[in-house]
C-alpha cells in the first residue's frame, strides 16, 4: 500500500512517524506518543511545509531527534519517560511511534481544537492503534479524554476511564483502557511544553506504568 492510501485509510492528514525500531520490538513493548496539533503560521514556506503529508516526520527528525529550537515538548516528555537518563535522541524515538490527534493545523498556539476535532480524532486513533497496535498509549496533553465516551461509542469499543483524585503540575492525569479489536492503555499527562515538571511527570508514569518504565529504561541502557 502506498502512503497516500494508506493516509485516506486510516482518515490521517499527515503520515505518522514511526521509529525505524518500533517494528521489531515485541509487540507487548510498542509504545505510540500522541501530540495534539500542528500549527499554522500563515507564512508561505512554512505553510508548503505543513501541506506536505510528511510534514509531522520532518517536525519529529528536526525537533525531535536534531534538537532544533530546542523544543520543550519533546526534550520534556523524554524526561517525564526516563527521568535523568540521558540517552541519544535518535535511539528514543526510534523506539516509538508518534502522531498529532488533531487532524487539521491550528491557526495560531491560541487557537484551540473543536469538539468536532476531538471526535473525529477518536476516530482516526482507533483505525491508527488496529494497524499499528501499541499497547501503550501516552498523550501529551489531556484534551482529548474529554471526548473519549463519544469517540468509543462510535468506534465500537469499550473503555474504563479513570482520573486522578490529585493534581500533578494543576493538571489531573487520566488513564483508560480500551478494549475491541485492539487492547490497548492510555495514560493522559499535562502538555509538555511551558510550566511543565518532568520531575512530577516522571514520578506519576513510573507509579502507573512501572513495567513499561524499567523496561524501556533498560532499552536505552543497552
Amino acid at each position: 500500500m502506498d502512503d497516500l492510501n494508506f493516509m485516506q485509510d486510516l482518515g490521517l492528514i499527515w503520515l505518522p512517524f514511526v521509529g525505524s525500531k518500533y517494528g521489531d520490538l515485541p509487540k507487548e513493548k510498542r509504545i505510540l506518543v500522541i501530540g495534539e496539533s500542528h500549527y499554522d503560521y500563515n507564512q508561505k514556506e512554512s505553510r508548503e511545509r505543513l501541506l506536505n503529508e510528511n510534514f509531522t516526520r520532518h517536525v519529529v527528525q528536526e525537533h525531535a531527534i536534531e534538537g532544533k529550537n530546542h523544543s520543550r515538548i519533546f526534550v520534556n516528555f523524554q524526561k517525564a519517560l526516563l527521568g535523568n537518563q540521558s540517552v541519544n535522541n535518535s535511539t528514543f524515538w526510534n523506539h516509538l511511534m508518534f502522531y498529532n490527534f488533531v487532524q487539521r493545523p491550528m491557526k495560531t498556539k491560541k487557537d484551540r481544537p473543536t469538539k468536532r476535532d476531538y471526535e473525529y480524532g477518536w476516530k482516526v486513533f482507533f483505525e491508527v492503534i488496529e494497524k499499528f497496535r501499541p499497547v501503550l498509549c501516552i498523550f501529551i496533553g489531556t484534551g482529548a479524554s474529554k471526548f473519549l465516551s463519544k469517540g468509543m461509542t462510535s468506534s465500537g469499543y469499550n473503555f474504563m476511564l479513570h482520573k486522578g483524585a490529585i493534581k500533578i503540575n494543576n493538571t489531573f492525569p487520566r488513564r483508560a483502557f480500551v478494549e475491541g479489536r485492539v487492547k490497548s492503555k492510555i495514560i493522559f499527562i499535562k502538555h509538555s511544553g511551558s510550566f511543565f515538571s518532568w520531575t512530577k511527570w516522571h514520578e506519576y508514569l513510573s507509579s502507573v506504568i512501572h513495567d513499561e518504565i524499567n523496561w524501556f529504561q533498560k532499552i536505552m541502557r543497552s
